[in-house]
C-alpha cells in the first residue's frame, strides 16, 4: 500500500463519531491493505471500503434494542420459512424423478 494511502486511511479511521476499537480499525486496515496487494484499486474506491466498514462495525457493534432484535427474528424467521418450503420441493422433485 503506498505511504499516501496508508497515511491517508489511517487519518480517516481516526475520525468520525463512530467509535470503533483500536482492534476493529486494524482489522479494517489489514482489509484494505490486503486489498491493495491484489488489487490495483483507485484509493478513493479504498477510502469508501474502509468507510463502509467502519460504519458497520459501529452500527453492528451498538447494543442490541428490543426493536432490533425483533427485526432480526423476522428475517430469520421468514429465511427458515422459505428454506423449508423450498426444501420440501426439492424433495418432492427427486421422488417425482426417482419413480419414473
Amino acid at each position: 500500500m503506498s505511504t499516501n494511502v496508508s497515511r491517508d486511511l489511517d487519518t480517516f479511521l481516526m475520525r468520525g463519531k463512530n467509535g470503533i476499537s483500536e482492534q476493529s480499525k486494524q482489522i479494517i486496515h489489514d482489509f484494505i491493505h490486503a486489498l491493495t496487494s491484489h488489487e490495483d484499486l483507485n484509493p478513493k474506491t479504498l477510502k469508501e471500503y474502509a468507510s463502509d466498514l467502519k460504519h458497520f462495525i459501529g452500527w453492528f457493534g451498538q447494543p442490541i434494542t428490543k426493536k432490533k432484535k425483533s427485526y432480526f427474528s423476522n428475517i430469520i424467521n421468514t429465511t427458515m420459512i422459505y428454506v423449508k418450503a423450498t426444501r420440501s420441493d426439492l424433495q418432492a422433485e427427486v421422488e417425482k424423478i426417482a419413480w419414473r
